[in-house]
């Protein structure tokens, strides 16, 4: 039956091509098109003229189907290089909202989740990129497998006041993450900073303003290093970790080399979230959770409401899956060994294999 009428309206399509080809093209062919039909011997003129006319008729229907088929078939590839945006300096762009005194109740979240029919909880086989049980590892790959499983969550841009909300979450659940700081920001709220690392989490650099390094001469990224260090070092009284996150993930030859002469790694990152750009807790929960390996590095801002409500999913969910939640500098150490200066490190990716490992 659907042939049927799909063959029909076909030939509806076709007749009203062949009209519009007499109507319109011949008239303005008609020279070439008599010199062609008084070439042919044993040809009428109408019958040439229909030939002709089907030919047009049927190039007409063609083209037409196939700028149509192009027309469906557009659609937009997002890039997973997105780069993070200009923030300027001291300025928390996210609207004004209530500060947060009490947890948001993870029960509403959960139910909301499983309302969206969200698997929460995925099997750890299925995260992790190594195969169970031990025997199957051994024949593949020669060696067990680490028996921790870890997971890195970094948050750019704060201290912010969304800060304390996600170390709250952490502390619930014995997580602990790193957070990367603006330099300019640590004096003001220094007492979320000695938070941070009361709790088991640990502060790095992320420059002094959010200046991008790779754009930088040597005397402007030593400064924005330095100072950014001596900032976290007043605020606990102890140096950070000898790591830092360059803005925008922007980095050159330049910078790993002053890093190296500063005695600094470069964190980079694994999974990038966008949270930036999407603000949205069950994207980045989605997100998180699909992407999520042994050794990733997760990309985050502590300066979106979002991603902090976010983090009543996340947390949970990737614990229950098997997950460790550590430092960026825990997690480098465990997979190779040691943590060099000017060496930029971003976890690892399916497939990949650190030193230790």
């Amino acid at each position: 039956m659907t042939n049927n009428k799909l063959g029909k309206h076909l030939r509806k399509f076709y007749d009203v091509c062949l009209v519009f080809v007499h109507i319109f093209l011949f008239p303005l062919t008609k020279p070439a098109m008599w010199f062609i039909i008084s070439t042919e011997i044993g040809e009428s003129v109408n019958a040439m003229k229909m030939k002709i006319g089907e030919i047009f008729a049927i190039g007409i229907m063609a083209l037409t189907m196939f700028a149509f088929s192009a027309c469906g078939n557009r659609h937009t590839v997002e890039t997973n290089n997105v780069t993070e945006p200009i923030y300027i300096a001291a300025v928390e762009i996210t609207p004004p909202i209530q500060e947060v005194a009490v947890a948001i109740e993870p029960v509403i979240l959960m139910q909301e989740a499983q309302a969206a029919k969200i698997n929460l909880f995925k099997n750890i086989e299925k995260i992790h990129p190594y195969c169970t049980p031990t025997e199957e590892c051994e024949e593949k790959y020669g060696h067990v497998p680490p028996p921790r499983y870890l997971i890195a969550l970094t948050f750019d841009d704060g201290p912010s006041r969304f800060t304390e909300y996600i170390l709250a979450v952490l502390e619930k659940h014995g997580a602990r993450a790193t957070f990367c700081v603006i330099g300019n920001r640590v004096e003001s709220r220094a007492e979320i900073v000695q938070r941070t690392v009361a709790g088991g989490s640990e502060v790095i650099g992320h420059s002094w303003n959010h200046a991008n390094l790779a754009l930088q001469n040597e005397y402007t990224i030593r400064n924005q290093l330095r100072n950014t260090s001596d900032a976290i070092e007043a605020a606990i009284g102890s140096p950070p970790p000898p790591i830092f996150r360059a803005p925008y993930g922007s980095v050159n030859a330049r910078v790993r080399s002053i890093s190296y002469d500063m005695g600094y790694a470069i964190l980079n990152w694994t999974i990038d979230t966008q949270d930036w750009r999407i603000r949205d807790a069950q994207h980045i929960y989605n997100h998180i959770m699909q992407h999520a390996r042994h050794g990733s590095i997760v990309l985050l801002h502590d300066i979106f409401e979002s991603t902090a409500v976010a983090m009543e999913l996340v947390v949970p969910a990737l614990i229950q899956s098997g997950f460790e939640l550590v430092t960026a500098s825990e997690l480098i150490e465990y997979i190779y060994g040691t943590m060099e200066p000017g060496i930029e490190y971003r976890g690892l990716r399916p497939g990949e294999r650190g030193r230790k490992e």
